[in-house]
């Protein structure tokens, strides 16, 4: 058998052979010939050869069908419990969307209830400053009242005087009228 048809039948390359052998001459000396340009390997050769790079061994196919019918079974519930678990993942990223939604929709209530409380404390300052100007107003109002109250005893004294003085005058006409008649 020449290198070639060992690697061959060893599945590698005929300079991996080439290679041990020269790297190893010592152990291949007088165990290796040369016909024309193929290098010939005898038994012991071969041998040694074998030991390095051994045949590789057949693959035992074995037959069990009821292995491969579990197997089946198994690969089924896999690809079902996948899909079950990809089920699962959407409905936990909308679970997850509607959370943020609920979130900000707290985080806007929560800032709702701060304005509120904002315009309750404008209002409650409004509503003091209300009562504020209607105690001014209330104020005004009475002094506006004593004011009335005043010019209406004015007037009254006024017509009053009035009245006296053309009664006066009157008298002082009728008066200088008897005077002039008496």
């Amino acid at each position: 058998m020449n290198i070639s048809d060992f690697a061959k039948s060893r599945g590698i390359e005929p300079q991996t052979v080439s290679r041990y052998i020269s790297r190893h001459a010592e152990d291949f000396e007088g165990l290796v010939t040369k016909e024309g340009k193929n290098v010939v390997l005898s038994d012991e050769a071969l041998e040694k050869l074998d030991e390095v790079y051994p045949n590789p061994k057949p693959v035992e196919i074995i037959v069990d069908h009821a292995s491969r019918d579990r197997l089946i079974v198994a690969q089924e519930k896999i690809i079902q419990l996948q899909q079950q678990l990809a089920d699962q993942a959407a409905l936990v990223a909308e679970a997850k969307f509607h959370q943020l939604l609920l979130e900000q929709r707290d985080e806007e209530i929560a800032r709702g209830k701060e304005e509120i409380a904002q315009q309750k404390e404008e209002i409650a300052q409004m509503g003091e400053q209300i009562s504020s100007r209607d105690g001014q107003l209330q104020q005004k109002d009475d002094e506006i009242r004593q004011l009335q109250e005043r010019l209406s005893k004015m007037s009254e004294d006024l017509a009053a005087e009035q009245a006296q003085r053309e009664q006066m005058e009157k008298a002082g006409l009728f008066s200088r009228i008897f005077k002039k008649w008496s």
